[in-house]
């Protein structure tokens, strides 16, 4: 990769380095930038990094909650497909 050691490459070259690219963020935690233009569009951090920012922002509380109403909309579903958009919302008007 020709941007090694700032962290940054263009989005061809995470393509084409994919598995190299992971490896520097799974393996050494760094944080890779894509450029698009000349531009930062999106990074690749490592999945701690990630959790602890954004469960940062939610309590353990709302992931509680929300690990149960996933467990209970699983369970009534009972082997069913999900029910598109517009079935809940015809659902919702009766």
């Amino acid at each position: 990769m020709v941007a090694k050691r700032i962290g940054e490459i263009t989005a061809t070259e995470a393509r084409v380095h994919f598995g190299e690219m992971l490896d520097r963020v799974t393996k050494h935690s760094e944080t890779v930038f894509l450029l698009r233009s000349g531009q930062r569009v999106a990074a690749v951090v490592p999945i701690e990094e990630y959790d602890r920012v954004h469960r940062g922002r939610l309590s353990d509380e709302w992931w509680e909650n929300r690990r149960l109403i996933a467990e209970e909309y699983h369970r009534n579903l009972a082997g069913r497909p999900r029910p598109t958009a517009r079935e809940l919302i015809d659902a919702g008007r009766d």
